[in-house]
């Protein structure tokens, strides 16, 4: 019978989750310690002209203009 006063543990292992975390932590600490590159030129004016682009594209067919 429980009084309300005790606290049920978690019997949930562990170890999955600190694999799962140790690997996000090292995926993580690869990309800030990235050089910069001309690929990042690259990949920031892709992303540019496609957003631009879409925004082009898409402004003339708002309804609300």
């Amino acid at each position: 019978m429980s009084d309300g006063s005790s606290v049920e543990k978690d019997t949930a292992p562990r170890y999955a989750t600190n694999a799962v975390d140790e690997r996000r932590r090292a995926a993580l600490a690869e990309v800030d310690n990235a050089k910069f590159s001309w690929f990042h030129v690259k990949v920031t004016l892709v992303a540019g002209v496609g957003f631009f682009t879409d925004a082009c594209v898409l402004s003339p067919l708002s309804p609300f203009r």
